[in-house]
């Protein structure tokens, strides 16, 4: 049996927030809850896995392996508000929030937003500090230290992270949904014309905050495509992190192309108008009433761009918030594959709905160049069905294995190939890459015992250090086909014990692949480790190096090879000779 990992269970509105322990703040007396199994997928910003992170749900906890996937079983889920929290150092906190009307499977992608501290000021002075979109004015002796209240005294550092709510990606990265709480305690809906997640430290990491009888100065820069409708003013809204929603406080005031306001507390904040809203589910088929995964639902008011979307589950199922009480129109998109807003597979005309609403089966008619079906028997290296694998698509869609089985039906607008990997995760072994087209596609039987995990090696005998890097592992070829890169990081048993390594050579552009022989490696190089603590890090600079192909090939291959170095310590300048070796998958 497969089972799809990659996609958002419910209807997702763009929002910008943090997370925190689940409550019950939305169940009512009269909720029902459900047996179910929480699946996910967790990746960084440029879609590699994201192992070690912990995933928090009520009373249950996991943590991500090395292609960045969890899960949590026989959990008691609501029809209301649940949500999942997913935590790992040097990121802002993810969150997924989802509910249901039946006994399910949930399936969720998270991407994990890095925390970078590059701006600060002095607490003395105060500041004003820009990032992409927004703007932060800071007043004179306005920090404290956040677990003491205590003043704090020297140089602030920031992490600013804007998100376009015009960007597709927006929906992946958000944790959340946009449910948001009215001063009069009304559960709303939000439309949102700006977001923003900041968070202060010291040098030394203690977390700050303003103190509590001082405001910042908050400045967003809306969108073009929004400046025709944006109001003169819009309420704001912060995430509480205690009710796991917004909440509403104070006002932004339009100011030219700007929303301009005053915030009391850092964490997450939207410029947002607000309506009532209602829970609205159904499930996608096609026209042989298979259940369409991964594609993506968007419902918004008739003639406006913003509006609930997500992607539906292994199931083809969708829930979440939209508007109350308005037309509504429903499109359904495949993102996955590179299809852009403007190739909708289906557009309907829905409501208005005033209660929470079932819409049940949505059947659409796909051509044959629009579907992909693929299936398989798994073995494992034993000749045993495998019973705890995965299937990793080029595009970074995941699938479950968990019976020998797979079966899935994937839609693609451009009618290109996609390539399938088949991982064993109990033996760490998988099978050489598939492709699989347009059209029906009998993969047999397949033993998933071709190769090892991929890897990098990195040892000095003078040094003793042998680490071997199993995280975020990516071989690449640039978009103007100039370089070639490896990369990998490593995160060991504490949240300070890591190592990563990058670096990149050119092989003259030759034809869009990884090609056997031996290349010098350029400036562009980076290589570090911690053995247990931010002041035991060690970084190096490149003084020469090599990088020997040994085993080539182009998207969806693994390549195999060797590494030669001499590396210059960047803190006491002592050149040492590392060798290494490697094994990645192109993507």
């Amino acid at each position: 049996m497969i089972k799809q990992i990659i996609s958002i269970s419910l209807l997702l509105l763009l929002v910008f927030t943090g997370c925190q322990k689940d409550n019950e703040t939305f169940v009512t007396d009269d909720s029902k809850s459900y047996n179910s199994t929480l699946f996910g997928l967790v990746l960084d910003e440029n879609q590699n896995p994201v192992e070690g992170a912990s995933v928090n749900y009520k009373n249950a906890s996991t943590t991500t392996d090395e292609y960045g996937v969890y899960k949590i079983e026989n959990v008691k889920v609501n029809d209301q508000h649940n949500f999942i929290t997913i935590e790992k150092s040097g990121y802002f906190e993810g969150c997924r929030t989802f509910r249901t009307n039946r006994e399910r499977r949930f399936n969720h992608t998270t991407i994990l937003l890095e925390k970078d501290f590059n701006k600060n000021f002095s607490s003395a002075s105060g500041g004003t500090l820009t990032e992409g979109n927004i703007n932060l004015t800071f007043p004179a002796n306005a920090i404290v230290v956040d677990d003491s209240k205590t003043d704090y005294s020297g140089t602030v550092q920031v992490a600013i992270k804007y998100l376009n709510p015009s960007d597709i990606n927006t929906s992946l990265s958000m944790p959340g949904d946009l449910t948001g709480i009215t001063l009069n305690d009304e559960l709303n809906i939000l439309t949102t014309y700006g977001m923003v997640y900041v968070e202060l430290q010291s040098p030394q990491g203690e977390k700050l905050q303003l103190k509590s009888d001082i405001k910042a100065t908050m400045t967003a820069i809306i969108p073009s495509e929004l400046l025709s409708q944006a109001p003169n003013e819009l309420p704001m809204w912060h995430f509480d992190n205690s009710a796991g929603a917004w909440k509403q406080e104070g006002i932004a005031q339009r100011v030219g192309n700007e929303y301009v306001a005053e915030v009391s507390h850092f964490s997450c904040w939207n410029y947002d108008y607000n309506a009532p809203s209602i829970v609205l589910s159904g499930r996608i088929l096609d026209q042989d009433n298979k259940p369409l995964t991964n594609i993506h639902v968007w419902v918004s008011a008739i003639g406006e761009y913003y509006g609930g979307h997500g992607n539906t589950d292994d199931e083809g199922r969708f829930s979440g918030r939209v508007a109350k009480d308005i037309p509504l129109e429903l499109k359904i998109f495949d993102f996955a594959s590179g299809c852009s807003y403007n190739d909708p597979f289906y557009v309907t005309q829905i409501g208005p709905f005033n209660t929470d609403t079932d819409l049940g089966d949505i059947t659409i008619n796909l051509d044959e160049t629009s579907l992909i079906n693929a299936t398989a028997t798994l073995l494992d290296c034993n000749g045993n069905l495998l019973t705890n694998g995965i299937a990793r698509t080029s595009n970074n869609q995941v699938f479950e294995i968990t019976d020998g089985t797979f079966d899935v039906s994937l839609t693609t607008c451009n009618q290109n190939p996609k390539i399938v990997t088949f991982v064993d995760r109990d033996l760490l072994k998988q099978s050489v890459p598939y492709t699989i087209n347009v059209g029906d596609n009998d993969l047999g039987t397949i033993t998933v015992c071709d190769d090892d995990a991929d890897y990098i090696k990195i040892e000095c005998l003078n040094l003793g250090l042998n680490l071997i890097l199993t995280d975020s592992l990516n071989a690449f070829i640039s978009n103007n086909d100039l370089y070639r890169a490896i990369s990998g990081n490593n995160y060991g048993p504490t949240q300070e014990d890591f190592a990563y390594f990058y670096t990149n050579f050119s092989d003259n552009g030759m034809g869009g692949q990884f090609n056997v022989g031996t290349f010098e490696m350029s400036p562009e190089f980076e290589f570090g480790y911690s053995n247990g603590g931010p002041n035991d890090f060690t970084s190096y600079n490149l003084v020469s190096g090599q990088i020997e192909i040994t085993s080539g090939g182009g998207s969806g291959s693994s390549v195999r090879g060797n590494i030669v170095m001499r590396l210059k310590n960047s803190d006491t300048s002592e050149e040492d000779d590392f060798t290494g070796s490697f094994k990645l998958t192109v993507y």
